[in-house]
């Protein structure tokens, strides 16, 4: 199993034997601190001087939780938060449906699928990367992958602490774990957003 909650699964699945959990490696293939928010902000073609940039990358499923920060946290964060989300799914419309229903199409941009040059500007620039998982039934979040490029990167990174997601986030390290689907948590979090800890030393040696 790549977490311990994975580990959980197996024994209500009958899985028998000797069993060791083997967190999944990464590569440190993102990091370059010579990319600047200049490039974000032209990657973007729009002026984020002021605002505070949030940042998903990944599948758009409902586990993510994209819809639910788009209706239960950002309307209630102050408005120079801009959130981006890369990536394609079948989520894609419910997040849409999101955007409209609670009028943030200013505040959040769907970037869809990027590449690789606009993935590491992203990864390098934005002010937090950001996991809002929520439980759903049947569908686990084994580990997190996408959230130890971000911490390589060195971006602040906070995600809800559930399922696998505690195996790739030690809390106060290289990110911050926060309780899964509590709306008030997550925007008291983020509202005090705090300058970078060195996430990168942490989850290069770790």
């Amino acid at each position: 199993p790549i977490s311990n909650y994975v580990n959980t699964l197996l024994d209500k699945s009958g899985v028998l034997g000797q069993i060791q959990v083997i967190n999944p490696g990464i590569h440190d293939r993102h990091y370059n601190p010579d990319i600047t928010k200049n490039n974000l902000a032209h990657l973007l073609k729009r002026d984020i001087s002021n605002n505070t940039v949030l940042l998903t990358s990944g599948r758009l499923v409902r586990r993510k939780g994209h819809a639910w920060f788009i209706t239960n946290v950002l309307p209630k964060l102050p408005s120079t938060f801009l959130y981006l989300i890369a990536g394609n799914g079948p989520e894609a419309n419910n997040i849409k449906e999101a955007i409209t229903r609670e009028k943030m199409s200013s505040r959040v941009i769907l970037l869809g699928r990027v590449s690789e040059t606009d993935l590491k500007i992203l990864y390098n620039t934005v002010d937090a990367f950001i996991q809002p998982n929520i439980k759903i039934a049947g569908d686990v979040e084994g580990f997190g992958l996408v959230l130890l490029e971000a911490a390589l990167s060195n971006r602040l990174v906070f995600a809800a602490n559930v399922d696998g997601i505690p195996d790739a986030i030690k809390n106060g390290q290289n990110g911050y774990l926060v309780p899964s689907g509590n709306a008030r948590a997550w925007i008291k979090t983020l509202s005090a957003i705090r300058p970078s800890s060195d996430a990168r030393t942490y989850t290069l040696s770790h």
